[in-house]
C-alpha cells in the first residue's frame, strides 16, 4: 500500500488509514510483501483443475521461452501468494473476499478452497483499459520482448476466469468501465448477468512542502505568469503526447503560458522549450501543483484517477478528457472543465480560455473542487461509504 501510487496500491492505502480514522476492525487487508521465495507458493497452485489444456500449453510454453530471457521470474513472482499471510487469512472468520487486480483474485480465491466456498467474493480492477492488456505492456513491451503472444493469451484467460467467477464486481462509478467495454470486447457479454455495485473513491487532502511563491521562484517563474501543470507517467495512455501537441497550439496564441511538468521522463521525451519545465519524480507533488494555475489531465483512457482527487483537495481548477471516471467527476463541479477525448486543438482551447480569465475567476472555479473534495471524496466518507457497501454485499444473496 503506498499513497504516491495509483492502481490498488494508493486505493488501499487510502481506504485502509480511513477505515483506521472511522476505528472499522471488521476488515483485514493482505498485501504482497518483499519475503524470502521460500514461503510462497508457487505458480501451479493459479492454474486450477478444469483450466484448458491450450491455456497449459501456453504456460509452459510461454515459461520456457522467456526462462531463456532471464525474464521468468519477473512474472512468476507476480502469480504468487505469501503463504504465511494465507495462513492467517483462513485463521479469520470471513464473510466475503474483496481482491484488487484479477490475478489477486485468482490467487486468493483458489487458495481459499472448498471450505470457504461460501465466502462472497468480490473483484475490482483498477487498470485504465483492459488488465491483461496493461499487464503485456508493463512487463513485455517495457523489457523489449517482441514475441511473447503467450504472456497475453494466459492473462485475458485469466483476466475471464476472475471477472466470470466473482460473485460481485466493484466500481467507483458507472463510467470506470468505459476502459474494459473499449479495449476488452468479451467484458460486455461477462457483465450482462453480474451484479455490480459502485462507490467513489476518497483520499486525504494532498499536502505540499513549499508555498506557492517559493516554489515558482526555484522554477524561475514570475507570480504573473500563467501555469499548466500535469504529474503522471509520461505516457500516451496518460496523454502526455497530447498534452506536447497541445501545448504547442496555446503558444501560437499565448506564447506566455508556461508548463509545469512531474513524474519520470520516459518512454516519451519532454518538449525542448524554456516554457516546459520538467522536474521529473517528485515526492512532493503538491507543491508542484499548488504552484501552478491549474491542472490539466488529459488521459486517453481512465478508470478513476486519484490524482484528480487530489487536484480537487488543493482547490486547484482541473481540465480533464471526457473518459472514464474523469465524466463523472466533471458533472460535480463547474470548476471541473471537459475537453473532447484526443483531441489537442479542444485541449489547447480550454487551456487559453481560462488563461484569459482574471485569477479571482480562477480561484473561485477551484474554489468549487476543493468544496466537492471536502463532500464527496474524503477519506472518512470513503471508508463510511465502503463500510456500508461490504454490509450490504454481505446481507445479500449474490446472483
Amino acid at each position: 500500500m503506498n499513497k504516491r501510487k495509483g492502481g490498488p496500491s494508493g486505493y488501499l492505502a487510502n481506504l485502509h488509514e480511513g477505515l483506521q480514522q472511522n476505528n472499522e476492525s471488521d476488515f483485514k487487508f493482505i498485501t504482497k510483501e518483499k519475503t524470502d521465495e521460500s514461503i510462497f507458493q508457487k505458480i501451479d497452485m493459479i492454474m486450477p483443475p478444469g483450466m484448458s489444456k491450450k491455456l497449459k500449453s501456453l504456460k509452459n510454453k510461454y515459461f520456457d521461452y522467456n526462462k531463456e530471457l532471464g525474464f521468468y521470474n519477473d512474472w512468476e513472482h507476480d502469480l504468487i501468494i505469501c503463504e504465511s499471510d494465507m495462513r492467517t487469512f483462513n485463521d479469520f472468520s470471513i464473510k466475503s473476499m474483496h481482491a484488487h487486480s484479477p490475478i489477486d483474485y485468482i490467487k486468493v480465491s483458489n487458495f481459499l478452497g472448498e471450505e470457504k466456498k461460501e465466502v462472497i467474493k468480490i473483484l475490482t480492477s483498477h487498470s485504465p483499459e483492459a488488465h491483461f492488456l496493461e499487464m503485456y505492456k508493463y512487463y513485455v513491451l517495457r523489457y523489449g520482448i517482441k514475441r511473447a503472444g503467450g504472456f497475453k493469451d494466459i492473462h485475458e484467460k485469466l483476466n475471464e476466469k476472475a471477472f466470470t467467477e466473482a460473485d460481485v464486481l466493484i466500481f467507483p462509478c458507472e463510467e470506470a468501465m468505459d476502459p474494459y467495454l473499449e479495449t476488452w470486447p468479451l467484458f460486455e457479454k461477462i457483465i450482462k448477468n453480474k451484479q455490480i455495485k459502485y462507490i467513489l473513491t476518497g483520499t486525504n487532502e494532498l499536502n505540499y512542502e513549499i508555498d506557492k511563491t517559493s516554489y515558482r521562484y526555484d522554477k524561475n517563474i514570475s507570480e504573473d505568469e500563467f501555469v499548466v501543470s500535469f504529474v503522471g507517467r509520461h505516457e500516451s495512455i496518460k496523454g502526455y503526447d497530447l498534452l506536447k501537441e497541445a501545448a504547442e497550439k496555446v503558444w501560437k496564441k499565448n506564447s506566455k503560458v508556461k508548463f509545469l511538468i512531474g513524474g519520470l521522463m520516459s518512454p516519451l521525451n519532454p518538449l525542448k522549450d524554456k516554457r516546459w519545465i520538467e522536474v521529473g519524480w517528485t515526492s512532493d507533488p503538491g507543491s508542484l501543483i499548488n504552484a501552478s494555475d491549474i491542472f490539466v489531465l488529459p488521459n486517453r483512457r481512465t478508470y478513476f484517477d486519484l490524482v484528480l482527487l487530489e487536484v480537487l483537495s488543493l482547490g486547484k481548477t482541473t481540465v480533464v478528457s471526457k473518459t472514464g471516471g474523469n465524466k463523472k467527476v466533471e458533472r460535480m463541479s463547474e470548476g471541473i472543465i471537459g475537453f473532447d477525448n484526443g483531441n489537442a486543438d479542444d485541449l489547447a482551447n480550454q487551456i487559453l480560455m481560462l488563461s484569459s480569465l482574471e485569477r479571482d475567476s480562477i480561484d473561485k472555479l477551484g474554489g468549487l473542487n476543493k468544496q466537492v473534495f471536502k463532500e464527496e471524496f474524503n477519506n472518512n466518507k470513503f471508508a463510511s461509504s465502503y463500510t456500508n457497501l461490504i454490509k450490504e454485499i454481505n446481507s445479500e444473496t449474490p446472483q
